[in-house]
């Protein structure tokens, strides 16, 4: 197959599936400027809006002004209700810019910065209601670097050092009062490390790692 008929198949595969699973709500944003003025197709922007016909949940936007697209807006689901929406140049385009997690809620969860569609540099994760939840280094779409995690009060969690995707050092757990926590038997990337529930009172999983690599996680019982 050529490659011409290569990508005009996947075009229209692609074609299919927005008809069969989307429905389409059309609207345009206007620039300051033109704020409350009548609509310009050639002056305002229009945003098509491919909303999924089971959830109707919006699945990707594509932002076009006269007549030439811009960018598209995509949004993944997770099972928590949580969820990402990232931007491309196209549909099948590398992410580019920022990558933005949401709460449920529609509340800011989370920023990742952007190099040619892998994570890179520092990213910063928040809680519901809006303290910071963690800050991490990105290294090609690994950890890299210092991650520290805190409580919805502000006090640290825990600071750990990854290299290039493997967790290499725990420096310490605490509690929401600050009281150490047991880390388990984790050192230089080996070893069981303790993971706890939200509230810091029970031991919620046993992660289980060899030269830096999660090998399995399981339940833990109360310690």
């Amino acid at each position: 197959m050529r490659p011409t008929s290569f990508f005009l198949g996947i075009w229209l595969l692609l074609a299919i599936y927005v008809s069969a699973c989307s429905t389409v709500v059309r609207g345009y944003v206007q620039p300051k400027e033109r704020s409350n003025m009548p609509v310009d197709p050639a002056l305002d922007t229009l945003v098509k809006t491919f909303q999924s016909k089971k959830t109707g949940r919006t699945k990707f936007q594509v932002y076009s002004l006269n007549n030439k697209q811009l960018f598209v807006r995509q949004y993944h689901y997770q099972k928590d209700g949580m969820y990402w929406v990232s931007m491309s140049d196209k549909y099948f385009g590398k992410d580019k810019g920022y990558r933005y997690l949401y709460h449920p809620d529609g509340a800011l969860g989370g920023v990742i910065p952007l190099v040619d569609g892998k994570a890179e540099g520092l990213a910063q994760y928040y809680h519901e209601g809006g303290n910071l939840e963690g800050e991490a280094g990105f290294k090609a779409g690994q950890y890299h670097g210092t991650m520290r995690l805190y409580w919805s009060t502000g006090q640290l969690y825990g600071e750990l050092e990854y290299s290039e995707g493997r967790l290499m050092t725990v420096r310490g757990f605490f509690g929401p009062t600050g009281k150490p926590l047991n880390k388990g038997n984790f050192e230089n990337g080996n070893g069981e490390l303790w993971r706890y529930n939200n509230s810091g009172t029970r031991v919620d999983k046993i992660e289980v790692y060899k030269s830096g690599k999660l090998k399995k996680s399981k339940r833990a019982g109360n310690r």
